[in-house]
């Protein structure tokens, strides 16, 4: 999907006519009978009502009773305000500064309070400054005069950018809260599909994209709602099990909600309706930046179209059309750009989730073992694992000797013996830590607060790094014929030196790289 063209739009319009569908839940999550409890609510709102009244009458006879202006100072909010006595009186206060700026700032400051007290007495109060003798005073005032134009400067950049055509990615790395304030209207509600596929850590990865794309989305005036596929392998039933159990904010997702026959029947509408163009609404694993910029603008494009197909359907559906169809892995740029929301999306659930916890003097090093999992296409797919007599000597040999090291994994304590024994010959004090469940050992990744090794290719493994509180995630990975290949299509759009950029990822995320002894 590399460097593609978007299409012109076709005003053709299908002949398929129904009541639009309602896309107005953020996340989806079907419930098609919910149960009454229209009694409790109207008590609350009752209760709520009554609150406020009681507040606004409080305020009422405050403002008629004889308090002094630093009480009434304290009662600083909207309502207040509103019932501020009428300004009889236009008067000047003076405020005689001294020293550099800061003692500016805080002179000019005792200023803006007195203001507002006398206001409570009817006093309109106009600030006029008076300046020292000293000479020093006028570089401080070209200070203040310097900082303010910045601040105006920088305000007005923003609202520039807001008006400019630039593209949903470049929007993004504007993460701050007044970018936000600036967000265009919503324009369009529509659905984004997340084809889920793998364990755990691969559904981690797949719906961190969705959250990514989302608030990429919303720049352009789309509000995105997830809807999840989940694979056709029966192992996706454990792995929605481990991530609604232990991750809050998943436990109101439907990881069913696009395995329907409707969502069959709407994907059909919608590439009868665009024909080859619908490919612009996919995005995959070799999708560029540039091709994940193209398809939501010509997302945009085609939710701005008066001749979009409404579909009859028995049942009401999730997803809409058009809807764009994500079948990804995030990759460490758009993870770090967008770091923040996934952080706070995926909190953990320590209670249900832990077992075990790492030590503060202990290094946790984690085997995903995928040649143990996948003898015969590991190598084939691109996964590949240090030998034992690598990770002693090449991945720990910057390690002071002596340090206490516990080795976490998948499969049991032989497969994982070899390590231990090379790890002890060098000096290390080494552990097999075993008989824990998945989401155990996740949460043991987790709580380390040392120092984490492990492959930069499970997924499992990474978000442990990024999520969890370890001082340094050391993420490796092989360089060998047999997976230069997939490597290299792994890290399109990041490459092998990524340099993080969120001030908690650069600080703690480290990338390395080893030579196979497969040559």
């Amino acid at each position: 999907m590399s460097k593609r063209t978007l299409p012109i739009t076709s005003s053709a319009a299908l002949e398929i006519t129904a009541a639009p569908p309602d896309y107005s839940l953020s996340i989806s999550s079907v419930n098609p009978e919910r149960p009454t409890f229209l009694r409790p609510s109207l008590r609350r709102i009752l209760s709520w009502l009554f609150t406020v009244l009681a507040v606004r009458l409080w305020i009422l006879v405050m403002a008629a009773k004889d308090i002094s202006p630093s009480q009434w100072a304290s009662v600083n909010n909207a309502t207040a305000l509103r019932h501020l006595p009428p300004i009889v009186h236009n008067a000047s206060m003076v405020i005689q500064l001294g020293g550099e700026m800061g003692n500016q700032l805080s002179m000019i400051s005792v200023g803006l309070a007195l203001r507002r007290q006398a206001r409570y007495l009817g006093i309109h109060a106009q600030i006029v400054l008076r300046h020292q003798d000293h000479s020093k005073w006028r570089p401080s005032l070209r200070r203040i005069l310097s900082w303010l134009f910045t601040v105006l400067a920088v305000r007005l950049w923003i609202l520039v950018m807001a008006a400019k055509d630039i593209s949903p990615s470049q929007w993004a790395s504007v993460n701050n809260a007044t970018a936000l304030r600036h967000l265009p209207p919503i324009v369009h509600n529509a659905s984004m599909v997340i084809q889920l596929g793998g364990e755990m850590g691969n559904q981690l990865s797949m719906i961190s994209v969705g959250l990514a794309l989302r608030r990429q989305a919303r720049y352009l005036g789309i509000h995105a709602r997830i809807v999840l596929r989940h694979q056709d392998h029966s192992k996706w039933m454990r792995a929605r099990e481990a991530t609604q159990t232990c991750f809050i904010k998943t436990k109101s997702m439907d990881f069913e909600a696009a395995n329907t026959e409707e969502f069959s029947q709407i994907s059909k509408a919608q590439t009868d309706w665009l024909g080859k163009n619908n490919t612009f609404l996919f995005i995959d694993n070799e999708s560029t930046n540039e091709d994940m910029d193209q398809s939501l603008k010509y997302w945009k494009e085609v939710l701005d179209r008066q001749d979009r197909p409404s579909v009859v359907l028995k049942n009401a559906s999730m997803v809409s059309v058009p809807h764009l169809f994500v079948n990804r892995y995030i990759k460490n740029e758009q993870l770090d750009l967008h770091f923040d929301d996934i952080r706070d999306f995926f909190r953990f659930d320590h209670e249900r989730c832990c077992k075990l916890r790492a030590s503060a003097e202990e290094i946790v090093l984690h085997m995903r073992l995928f040649l143990t999992e996948m003898p015969r296409r590991g190598r084939l797919l691109g996964f590949e694992e240090l030998s034992p007599m690598k990770v002693a000597n090449e991945l720990f040999h910057n390690t002071n000797r002596g340090e206490n090291i516990t080795i976490l994994s998948r499969f049991s304590d032989h497969n994982v013996e070899p390590y231990k024994d090379a790890l002890d010959a060098v000096g290390f004090q080494t552990r097999v830590l075993s008989g824990q469940e998945g989401v155990e050992d996740f949460c043991y990744l987790m709580s380390a607060t040392k120092e984490i090794v492990g492959t930069e290719q499970s997924s499992f493994f990474k978000f442990a790094a990024v999520l969890g509180n370890a001082t340094k995630g050391r993420l490796y990975f092989v360089e060998s014929p047999d997976t230069k290949e997939k490597l290299l299509s792994r890290f399109r759009g990041s490459g092998f030196d990524y340099q993080w950029k969120h001030p908690l990822l650069k600080r703690k995320i480290v990338i390395e790289k080893y030579k196979s002894e497969v040559q």
